[in-house]
């Protein structure tokens, strides 16, 4: 499946020892939980928002600790992902007389 990048943005955890998966929930809290990424060892993770043209006002992130899956944080507020717009012709000026 390919997205055209709308924007990319960063999620930001405090450092712990061992790795990170990082989970997004577009519809929270009844929708699935999605994968972005797994073992990230770095404390800012940079992510693609896909362009898929639904729009997501209830999405959260989610935090697994890899080595203790018990242990995890969700985002305390919900964000929104909405489509990109894209202009398929220019408007045309007139001219004046």
């Amino acid at each position: 499946m390919e997205y055209e990048h709308v924007s990319d943005h960063s999620v930001v955890a405090d450092k712990r020892s061992g790795p990170v998966s990082v989970i997004l929930n577009r519809n929270f809290p009844s929708g699935s939980w999605d994968t972005l990424a797994t073992a990230v060892l770095a404390d800012t993770f940079r992510w693609f928002i896909p362009n898929d043209g639904q729009t997501n006002t209830a999405a959260r992130i989610r935090i697994v600790w890899d080595d203790v899956p018990q242990i995890s944080d969700i985002s305390a507020g919900n964000f929104s992902i909405v489509p990109k717009l894209k202009l398929l012709s220019p408007v045309e000026e007139k001219c004046g007389s």
